[in-house]
């Protein structure tokens, strides 16, 4: 219930920060102002990296990260900005971190966000607007292969560490029994032993 809250929290704040970064721009007209941006982002994981080193983050690094992404688009020049190409990663950190109908809602707010806030709708601006609709799908789908992946191999991991646990208590087993077959000169089922433990080893079987 605690964590549902956490992305509730997480979910507003970041529908609102992306609100605000559209509106910044209008207000704070700067020469300094790239310069203002990449300072405090510097400045922010300095803190994390020295200070905040055990401290999980990661959803006010989600939010940092929007912040200062979008923040450097809208400033220089919206959908226009030579910066557009930053969205695309912002999009794949959405789909990581997020659940898939917050990441689609989130990219669906952005799109109507530059849309509208475009002075002259050209082909490359749709172009750019289907981009980021586009976008989504296609790092959801990474996202979630990667995931498929990793499971896969803790998975793996897992049942391979099973079978050599399984290996060594079997071999242990059949050793003691070749020796107690050796003390007590039972060499028949003793070249019994022997002669399976030489045929598991070289069919890699137990």
């Amino acid at each position: 219930m605690h964590n549902n809250h956490n992305n509730f929290y997480t979910q507003v704040s970041l529908f609102l920060l992306i609100s605000f970064t559209f509106l910044i721009p209008h207000f704070i007209l700067s020469k300094y102002f790239l310069e203002i941006i990449a300072f405090s982002f510097i400045s922010f994981y300095i803190i994390k990296h020295f200070f905040l080193k055990k401290t999980n983050l990661l959803k006010i690094e989600l939010i940092v990260l929007t912040f200062f992404i979008l923040i450097l688009i809208n400033s220089t020049g919206y959908i226009n900005s030579i910066y557009f190409f930053g969205i695309y990663f912002l999009l794949f950190f959405f789909s990581y971190f997020l659940s898939i109908l917050n990441s689609i809602l989130l990219t669906i707010f952005i799109s109507l966000l530059y849309l509208f806030s475009t002075d002259k709708f050209t082909f490359e601006v749709f172009i750019k607007f289907i981009s980021i609709i586009l976008f989504t799908p296609f790092a959801i789908y990474l996202v979630n292969e990667k995931q498929r992946i990793e499971l896969l191999t803790k998975d793996l991991q897992h049942k391979t560490e099973d079978i050599m646990l399984f290996t060594h208590l079997k071999l242990k087993k059949d050793l003691k029994k070749a020796i107690y077959y050796l003390e007590n000169n039972n060499l028949k089922q003793l070249k019994k032993i022997l002669k399976n433990l030489i045929n598991k080893v070289s069919k890699y079987e137990v």
